[in-house]
């Protein structure tokens, strides 16, 4: 209870005592419950960022207070562990199955980790589908290394949604932690950001495991940083060139197309190859611009190129998952074909597995409009994916580009040999072209004939090259290689 007491003016200009008494308890209440809920993930009951960042401001106090000799001394070899944990390919059953299913996923998932911390770890929700654990006061740093093990275990068992199991599995990047940093000013958010660098390279590893944080990995997340900044400006002034490696006829050694491969021309470290920015592009999304850049220049240089001996040549793209997916690449692609002047049917865009395999009904929708433009489509990487087979069926390709890894086994290797000669005769049972990947040897050579596979690539004939020699290669009269 509130008590004001004050002097006002009465009504016939007397003073009068007027005393007003508030009750307060419910507001307090009130105050109180919205304090709390401010450190709660509503969804998950778990602790929010702002509840975890008063676990981490007591955790410093009571450190402080043992530096300072309030409290009793840790242990001299005492650990802590602060983990970031993310689902893997979460956006696909949130996708897939909506957004309930997602939030049924995050609650098991969220009790999972609250069981695997165990008592007196705080397990919070940071938004989306991140979660951090921090558990302080383990005797060595063997067991906070074990306990960051364990949380992966929070993806190992199918989550029950509705009437069916869904599988998923979880990341750990983790920073481990002396205990007597929380005494001496340790940053919660220097240490996230450590560990959401572990947590990058576990993604990088396809998930479902755990990554400790090392320093080098500060040095590389910076250097990413700046690379991404280069990248990005490196679109924007045209400072990436397209190689040509030729597509050639075994029978006859004529150059039939080529494959369109991106390279960087840096203004420091010279021609980079796609292994050096790609990945990097593809995990910042400027896989779609670059994408888009190389299918415009592609077409625009296949446009101009004459005639080989075997007619018009084709040029062969790759698309990425990211740019299969974007609701624009038919418009970009026609945008492309239609300032360049190239013929749809000399465009041929090579997809892989991975690239449809989250979203193949969405894939199929836009390889199928394309498809009626007249460009064809490639299965590249063949005989590398589980259920390859499915998307020969399901997807408007009429050509599959068997991988170089089974190409390297011949002519020696019998289990290439069958496999080889199993796919090319399924595919050209299906009216399908068939492409060998990685040629680098006579006797490949003419095991694919014998094989009855016709048109192959590798560095026997030519590595990649600049359109120029490319196309000296192309309208050669003699046989290549």
């Amino acid at each position: 209870m509130r008590t004001e007491i004050r002097v006002v003016e009465g009504e016939h200009g007397e003073d009068v005592l007027e005393v007003t008494a508030v009750d307060v308890h419910q507001t307090k209440l009130i105050e109180l419950e919205v304090s709390r809920l401010l450190l709660i993930d509503a969804l998950t009951g778990l602790a929010s960022r702002r509840g975890l960042e008063q676990a981490w401001e007591e955790r410093c106090a009571e450190g402080a207070a043992r530096m300072a000799g309030e409290a009793e001394a840790e242990p001299p070899q005492a650990w802590a562990v602060l983990a970031q944990i993310d689902i893997d390919r979460f956006g696909v059953v949130n996708a897939g199955l909506g957004m309930v299913a997602g939030d049924e996923m995050l609650r098991v998932i969220g009790e999972r980790l609250r069981a695997l911390a165990g008592e007196g770890a705080t397990v919070a929700r940071m938004g989306a589908d991140d979660f951090v654990v921090l558990v302080s006061g383990l005797a060595t740093m063997a067991d906070a290394y074990a306990l960051a093990v364990q949380l992966v275990g929070s993806g190992a068992e199918p989550v029950r949604i509705g009437v069916r199991d869904v599988y998923s599995t979880v990341s750990v990047g983790a920073t481990l932690l002396e205990q007597r940093a929380f005494g001496s000013g340790a940053r919660l958010d220097e240490h996230l950001a450590e560990a959401h660098v572990a947590l990058r390279a576990a993604k990088a590893r396809n998930g479902n495991c755990v990554e400790l944080f090392a320093e080098g990995m500060r040095a590389a997340a910076q250097s990413n940083i700046e690379t991404h900044s280069a990248l990005r400006h490196g679109i924007e002034a045209r400072q990436f060139v397209l190689h040509y490696q030729p597509i050639v006829d075994l029978e006859t050694r004529e150059v039939v197309g080529a494959e369109a491969l991106v390279r960087w021309q840096h203004p420091t470290r010279g021609l980079l190859l796609p292994s050096e920015f790609i990945p990097l592009a593809e995990e910042t999304g400027a896989i779609v611009e670059l994408g888009d850049y190389v299918i415009e220049e592609a077409c625009r240089a296949a446009a101009r190129w004459p005639a080989g001996p075997r007619g018009e040549l084709t040029v062969a793209v790759n698309l990425s998952a990211r740019q299969l997916l974007s609701p624009e690449l038919v418009t970009r692609i026609s945008r492309a074909l239609e300032s360049s002047g190239l013929a749809p049917e000399r465009l041929v865009l090579e997809i892989t597995e991975t690239s449809v395999i989250y979203d193949l009904d969405g894939a199929g929708w836009t390889l199928r409009l394309l498809a009626e433009m007249g460009v064809h489509f490639a299965l590249d990487d063949f005989g590398t994916g589980y259920s390859s087979l499915a998307y020969l069926v399901q997807l408007p390709i009429d050509r599959v580009k068997v991988d170089r890894s089974l190409v390297a086994g011949l002519p020696r290797t019998s289990g290439s040999q069958a496999v080889i000669a199993g796919v090319v005769g399924m595919t050209r049972a299906m009216g399908f072209h068939v492409i060998a990947e990685g040629v680098e040897t006579e006797d490949q050579i003419d095991a694919l004939n014998g094989l009855a596979c016709h048109l192959a690539q590798g560095f026997l004939f030519s590595p990649p090259v600049s359109e120029r020699r490319f196309l000296r290669l192309a309208t050669r009269q003699s046989p290549v290689g």
